[in-house]
């Protein structure tokens, strides 16, 4: 069942998405690819009252990218309540820096990939193939 967004969750939402770092506008670009494949990853996700900045719901996956910024204390424990009230719901939280992405983007999408499919089973195609591997 759907639970209702406070008004302005998505416009909020939506205003994010248009405006993405670098980092997060390169990985959805490698994301998008692999939804392709039955995947279903979605950006700037309201979940709990927070954004995540990608998530695969049928893996329970969340994708984080952090900043500099995120090194800093107080950052770090806002970043700590927030994993623990998404992984109540029962959701994995990966964070990558924003560097490593622009660093070595495709390591990053391997390591995404590879925790959806320990997640959930592999998706398979009408004719019942399974996709291909990256």
């Amino acid at each position: 069942m759907r639970k209702h967004l406070n008004p302005g969750t998505r416009e909020r939402a939506r205003a994010m998405r248009a405006e993405m770092p670098k980092a997060e506008g390169l990985l959805w670009w490698k994301l998008r690819q692999s939804n392709r494949n039955s995947y279903h990853f979605r950006r700037q996700v309201p979940l709990r009252g927070y954004f995540a900045d990608f998530a695969e719901h049928s893996a329970k996956l969340i994708i984080e990218l952090d900043g500099d910024q995120h090194s800093q204390a107080d950052h770090r424990e806002h970043d700590r309540i927030r994993d623990q009230a998404l992984s109540e719901e029962g959701y994995l939280v990966l964070r990558f820096a924003n560097l490593e992405v622009l660093r070595d983007l495709d390591q990053v999408v391997e390591s995404i990939l590879r925790a959806v499919a320990q997640r959930r089973p592999p998706p398979q195609n009408s004719r019942g193939l399974e996709p291909p591997q990256f």
